[in-house]
Order: C-alpha cells, then structure tokens, then sequence
C-alpha cells in the first residue's frame, strides 16, 4: 500500500491505473533508506534494464550520469518532485543518496546541450527547464519517455549500453525504443 502511494505521488496524471499498478512493484535499484522520503525513488530503462546513477560516491557538478546495474546503492536514489511550475506532469531529478536530497550544493539531472547524443550530467539545481523533464508515451507497463524541456531530447540509454556508459539526449520520434523508456523503482518497503 504504501509503494502504492508513492507511485501516485510521482507518477499522478501520467499513466493509467493499469501502469500505476504495474509501477508499485519492488525491484532493486534504490536503497531501503530511501522509503523515508515519498519523493524518493529510482528509474530504471525498460532495456537493458540499467538504473539511473551518479558515476562515484562525490559527484559535483557537470559529473556525469551513466547506466549502472540496478542494487541497492545510494548512487540510484532520486528525490523526484514536480518544479515550482509544472506542465504535463513535468519532474525534476535530484540525487538523494540513501534517501537524503543532496545538498552542498543540490545535484540535479541535466540536460546542458542542445545536441543530440550529448552527455546527461549533473548540475547544481536551478530549476531551470534544462532540469526539468516532461514525461511522454506513457505504456500500460508504467514505462515512459523523459524528455527535456530545455533541449526537447529525450533521456536516453545509448545503443550497446553496459554499466558505466554516460546517459545520453537523443530525439524522440515513433517507434521509439525500450532505450528511451524509464520506469519508476521503489524503495523495499
């Protein structure tokens, strides 16, 4: 019940009761200190199926995101919250190892460059529309496409993807691919 709530505090106005389901299950890629904060949860590719994370244990600024294989590691934890403003169930990333949004500076999810196939980064949060994320394609499995507001690129797990790979913009178009597609991951409960 209470991943269930979770889900409708993240996921509200974006997908169908069907996906909402389907998102409360448990999986591994966020640490159980996590379940302290509501916000707190991780996001994980439908394929490979790699987690969202920092590259290392003291990310700074302009630090890379990369692909890692889901556990229970604080590197995974995110405090994903609505901006200040919100459109279409827009989100911001913040890194919150082991449930505790970072501080000293706060480390967002970043989308910097408007080129395609750049590199996702962290950046002390602003609130700007490069940090913000609009979710799209919403799928009866819970899955969608994050895409950036200041780029209008799609967060994206490259082609070949193995652990360690830095996270991508790349265009949405039709057809878009499980690479593209992110699902919430919830703290154990």
């Amino acid at each position: 019940m209470k991943q269930l709530a979770r889900a409708a505090a993240l996921a509200a106005a974006v997908l169908s009761p069907v996906a909402l389901a389907a998102v409360s299950a448990p999986a591994g890629a966020v640490t159980s200190a996590c379940s302290a904060d509501p916000f707190c949860a991780g996001q994980t590719a439908v394929s490979p199926s790699l987690a969202m994370a920092v590259a290392s244990d003291t990310p700074a600024s302009k630090s890379p995101v990369v692909a890692a294989v889901p556990s229970a590691s604080p590197r995974q934890d995110w405090d994903i919250r609505s901006p200040a403003n919100p459109v279409n169930g827009d989100k911001i990333f913040r890194w919150a190892p082991n449930g505790v949004p970072s501080t000293g500076p706060a480390l967002c999810v970043s989308s910097p460059f408007v080129a395609v196939r750049s590199a996702i980064q962290l950046r002390k949060c602003n609130g700007s529309p490069y940090q913000q994320w609009t979710p799209v394609h919403p799928g009866e499995d819970g899955a969608v496409v994050w895409v950036n507001n200041g780029t209008g690129l799609a967060l994206t797990e490259p082609p070949g993807t193995i652990p360690g790979t830095h996270l991508q913009a790349r265009t949405v178009g039709t057809g878009t691919g499980n690479n593209k597609r992110w699902r919430y991951v919830f703290p154990p409960s």
